[in-house]
């Protein structure tokens, strides 16, 4: 019986006696299970190996600058965890219609080039690996929604597909258009931006799912992200209220490619890991494929 289980069973405080014996199940579960992963692979093996995988009750959050990929970094892993058979939640509440997400999932999947998909100028070649994508993405059980929310309506839908799909993976793409932040600005963006992240952590351990959610950092960050400090948890606070204290994982995107292009560094993603549940910070380098749109391990 994991540890949310337990706690949901006994609200209200609980004798440390009455469940230590649930840690030391947990325990031997996973020295049974031996070294890697403990949850559900994201595709990425270094990642995977820095984080264990995703957990249930856990939040992640994956910050960038604009255009550095992370709803296409979303998707790569959405993608992932559905080929593995395990049911995911899309709430995709950005410009992108269900349609979008689906035409993207079947050009990365495909190995296509979305524009030429987009534009009808595939050719044979192409096209067949374009209907292999389709008929890839069509078996994977991944619910799409793409209207615009409040958090309250997210834990609605949310709770309704554990109980009619079970879902274990749940990706909000970006937090900002969230209903209860998007109209907001200053002060009273931060004070929602940290209530939903703070409402959003309670989802995950509630339904015993994982949450991954992208969000936007404020442009106050790029002439920093040009010279890639890692954005310490105090800056982070400062920007984005909640994420600091409500995440247990907090991940930055970055390309350098994207600022100073070179033969070196084309394609190569960065990411940092500035927060974990062990106190593990550090990074790895990830491939990025624009032309396909869809993020992958292999960097030879």
């Amino acid at each position: 019986m994991l540890l949310t289980n337990f706690l949901k069973k006994k609200p209200g405080p609980v004798l440390v006696k009455d469940v230590v014996g649930d840690v030391l199940h947990k325990i031997e579960r996973m020295e049974r299970q031996g070294p890697g992963l403990t949850g559900i692979t994201t595709g990425f093996n270094d990642l995977d190996r820095m984080l264990s995988g995703l957990h249930p009750g856990e939040l992640l959050a994956c910050l960038s600058r604009p255009a550095m990929g992370k709803t296409a970094f979303a998707a790569s892993i959405t993608a992932h965890v559905a080929k593995q058979k395990v049911p995911v939640l899309y709430f995709s509440l950005g410009q992108l219609t269900q349609r979008n997400i689906v035409f993207g999932l079947i050009c990365a999947q495909g190995k296509v080039d979305r524009s030429k998909a987009r534009c009808g100028m595939m050719d044979g070649t192409e096209r067949s690996k374009f209907v292999a994508g389709v008929g890839i993405v069509a078996e994977l059980p991944i619910y799409i929604d793409s209207m615009t929310r409040t958090v309250q309506d997210v834990e609605r839908i949310v709770k309704k597909h554990v109980a009619e799909h079970k879902v274990k993976l749940i990706v909000i793409d970006p937090l900002q258009c969230i209903e209860d932040v998007a109209l907001l600005d200053g002060a009273a963006r931060y004070k929602a931006c940290e209530m939903v992240t703070r409402r959003l952590k309670a989802m995950a351990v509630r339904n015993e799912v994982t949450v991954f959610v992208t969000s936007w950092l404020s442009r106050r960050t790029e002439e920093h992200e040009k010279t890639r400090p890692l954005h310490l948890l105090s800056q982070i606070a400062r920007e984005e209220g909640g994420f600091d204290v409500y995440a247990d994982v907090v991940l930055q995107l970055y390309r350098e490619d994207y600022y100073e292009p070179k033969p070196e560094n084309l394609g190569i993603a960065e990411i940092r890991i500035i927060k974990s549940p062990d106190g593990y910070s550090g990074s790895t380098h990830i491939r990025f494929n624009r032309d396909e749109g869809v993020f992958f391990d292999n960097l030879t």
